[in-house]
């Protein structure tokens, strides 16, 4: 069995593989929101993950919050977990797939995919940029930018 080590301010006791033990020696099961453990450490509820870290890793500098390694929310163990700033964690998300919100997927695109096959398409045959901007509400240089591959990359017009 891992050895419990002490937290700040008597919250209580946590392992490096993320088992928490409350104050009066109880082990806790906690609960999981958004794939995410969490623990009541007597005052709030508080991320598994994060006592892990404060306890192991020593105290979060301002900026930083905590990465697992391999990306699963649920693997709270010491080893998989690491300070970094939430511009790195961004990066680590993008890189292992974990934050897929390109193209239609993202809550602000206005355009499908099959728009922009379309868009493409028509400005191939000689369809005005400003036309098609306007039938398409965009503005006429993300209508070029799509023409040119600027952006939408991943969309193929054959």
């Amino acid at each position: 069995m891992s050895k419990f080590f002490e937290l700040k301010n008597n919250r209580g006791f946590i392992t490096e593989d993320g088992l928490y033990k409350n104050r009066f020696g109880k082990i806790l099961k906690g609960t999981v929101r958004h794939g995410y453990h969490f623990v009541y450490t007597g005052n709030k509820q508080e991320r598994t993950h994060r006592l892990v870290a404060e306890a192991f890793l020593g105290e979060v500098r301002d900026g930083f919050e905590v990465n697992h390694k391999d990306g699963n929310k649920a693997n709270n163990e010491l080893s998989n977990l690491e300070w970094c700033t939430r511009a790195e964690n961004t990066k680590h998300g993008h890189r292992t797939k974990l934050i897929n919100n390109f193209g239609e997927r993202n809550g602000r695109a206005k355009l499908t995919e099959s728009d922009i096959f379309k868009i493409r398409v028509l400005a191939n045959i000689g369809h005005k940029h400003r036309s098609l901007s306007e039938q398409f509400k965009v503005s006429k240089s993300n209508i070029d930018k799509i023409v040119k591959m600027k952006i939408w990359k991943n969309i193929a017009t054959s």
